[in-house]
């Protein structure tokens, strides 16, 4: 009798740690849904330009984000790393805030700007939390239900000959005191800026890290994914359609690497 016991606990403690399992979900072009237990957070995934190269993420996902349907159920707060159209728009952010009322927004000023251009209830602007954040290395850290939020600013590739006024925002969100994953945006590879910020790399080790797919690209890409995210378990966003989903058809500084290409394809996490 005491080892059938033991045999149904341990069965009864296996179908608790599936249900509190962690995965990540792929949304399209940089946006990804991050899952442990009932808490879920969303990175950049209400955009609505694909510049021809791009994933969209498709309308039904769409449409179950903000109807708060699942896998969106229980989705608490969205992620937006800087105000460009195939990471960000104004008018559905509002929208899904609208409609979801314990949703919550972090994203950079620029961003949290242009949604209270939509001109929003005070019920929706009491929810958007702007990150505020120079080139110096400063860090952000918040917490919500069920998350803890740290973040520095990186600037957007390209910099200082393109983008250099935009600000992107690298978020480092720990749910449930048990994963973390962190989100590059369109983070630049110039070394210079993650040794600013050598303060928040070392504090915390991401399970997850989704950097853009160029990191893979360059010496000095992989060199920063090396030495200062030092994720164990790295997926690169914001790929071009044209780049095949099968290793072996890519080019080969792709082929040895994990990428998300297809939305709706998910991970378990760690």
């Amino acid at each position: 009798m005491r080892c059938l016991i033991l045999i149904v606990i341990f069965i009864a403690s296996l179908a608790a740690a599936h249900d509190l399992g962690s995965e990540a979900t792929y949304l399209g072009n940089a946006g990804v849904l991050v899952v442990h237990g009932e808490v879920q957070i969303a990175f950049d995934p209400l955009f609505d330009e694909d510049f021809d190269t791009y994933d969209l993420v498709p309308e039904d996902m769409q449409r179950q984000l903000m109807d708060g349907e699942s896998p969106f159920d229980s989705l608490d707060a969205i992620f937006v790393s800087h105000f460009h159209d195939d990471h960000f728009d104004a008018s559905l952010i509002a929208k899904a805030l609208k409609q979801r009322p314990e949703l919550q927004l972090f994203a950079p000023v620029q961003a949290v700007s242009a949604v209270l251009e939509t001109n929003p209830p005070e019920s929706i602007r009491e929810r958007l939390h702007p990150v505020d954040l120079d080139l110096d290395g400063e860090s952000f850290e918040a917490s919500g239900a069920g998350y803890t939020i740290e973040a520095v600013r990186v600037p957007h590739g390209g910099w200082p000959d393109r983008h250099a006024s935009v600000e992107n925002i690298v978020f480092r969100v720990t749910l449930d005191d048990t994963v973390t994953v962190v989100h590059l945006g369109d983070a630049t590879r110039q070394e210079e800026f993650y040794a600013r910020s050598i303060a928040f790399w070392t504090s915390r080790t991401a399970e997850l890290a989704l950097p853009p797919y160029w990191f893979f690209l360059s010496d000095g890409g992989r060199y920063i994914l090396e030495n200062y995210v030092k994720s164990p378990r790295i997926i690169g966003v914001h790929v071009p359609r044209e780049v095949p989903s099968l290793p072996p058809e890519r080019p080969e500084e792709l082929q040895n690497v994990v990428l998300f290409t297809q939305p709706g394809e998910t991970v378990l996490l760690p």
